[in-house]
């Protein structure tokens, strides 16, 4: 492991996350988590940053048991994320769906509907870490989530 991966990774498990490579160093195909937004229901941001939390953090959670080295190397290579967005429900499900199926981590979150929503309501999904290339090409093509005006 190169000396800044190391720093990458010491500095992630002391609680401050950040890249001490240079912009050279980094790999064209690296280790993230995309998170999966559903473009059709809008949150407040709060709300969203607390589902995206869930999602995410369960994905490192079950990777962590499953397999300790993706999440060295995943936390040595500054934890990249990337969020892209879904039409529905029925796109999440399917995207999550097709990634288990390539035998990728992938998760679904679903808020209780304590604050925000009346009832139980699907939110946001994650998937990873893994490789882009090891992603169904259908969640491959899914663009980068902004926010909700500019993706409804």
């Amino acid at each position: 492991m190169s000396n800044a991966l190391q720093d990458n990774l010491n500095s992630a498990l002391n609680g401050d996350v950040r890249d001490h490579q240079e912009q050279g160093e980094r790999p064209e195909n690296e280790l993230k988590i995309w998170l999966l937004v559903r473009k059709d229901l809008p949150i407040s941001v709060g709300k969203g940053l607390v589902q995206s939390g869930h999602a995410i953090g369960t994905c490192m959670a079950n990777t962590a048991f499953k397999n300790p080295e993706v999440v060295k190397t995943y936390l040595s290579h500054a934890q990249p994320k990337i969020s892209v967005g879904v039409k529905n429900q029925h796109e999440l499900v399917t995207c999550i769906a097709m990634c288990r199926e390539a035998g990728i981590e992938a998760v679904t979150v679903t808020d209780a509907g304590r604050t925000e929503f009346n009832e139980h309501t699907m939110t946001f999904g994650a998937v990873g870490p893994c490789y882009r290339d090891d992603l169904p090409k259908r969640v491959k093509r899914l663009q980068r989530f902004t926010d909700w005006d500019s993706n409804a």
